[in-house]
């Protein structure tokens, strides 16, 4: 049986693009739970027409920079995905699905520690890592197994 969900992840993003920046605030405890700053991040960078690509721009300098530093504070994150519409109009969202090599955790965790390298340099980086590189960035980003 599918899981029932508090939000809509459509009324979600709608909120975000009509800068509803106090949406978040007015959710219940567990709505809020349900709020996933990734997911809406990842629905936020792919949008159709004419502003996609100011769109990513503005999702990658606001959002993507220090996401994980900012990850305990959803109200802020989800302030910053409201402040990427330069005007607040509804957008047509299209989700990015993961590709098989970023399903891999560690992977993806050393993609988000080493924002500034291209695809080649992470996969080159990651390579090249020993375990105790990876338990020290877990560690670093408050990863860490207990």
């Amino acid at each position: 049986m599918a899981k029932e969900y508090k939000n809509n992840v459509f009324e979600v993003l709608k909120n975000i693009d009509y800068k509803n920046y106090g949406y978040y605030d007015s959710l219940t405890p567990e709505q809020q739970k349900e709020i996933q700053p990734f997911t809406l991040t990842r629905w936020k960078s792919m949008i159709t027409g004419n502003t996609q690509e100011d769109n990513l721009l503005m999702v990658n300098e606001r959002v993507n920079k220090n996401f994980w530093e900012l990850s305990k504070y959803k109200d802020l994150q989800w302030k910053l995905l409201c402040s990427c519409n330069k005007i607040p109009t509804y957008q047509r969202h299209q989700w990015i699905p993961l590709s098989k090599n970023q399903q891999n955790k560690d992977y993806q965790m050393v993609k988000n520690f080493y924002t500034g390298l291209n695809d080649n340099e992470i996969s080159y980086k990651f390579n090249n890592l020993t375990k105790k590189d990876i338990k020290e960035i877990k560690e670093y980003l408050g990863l860490a197994d207990k």
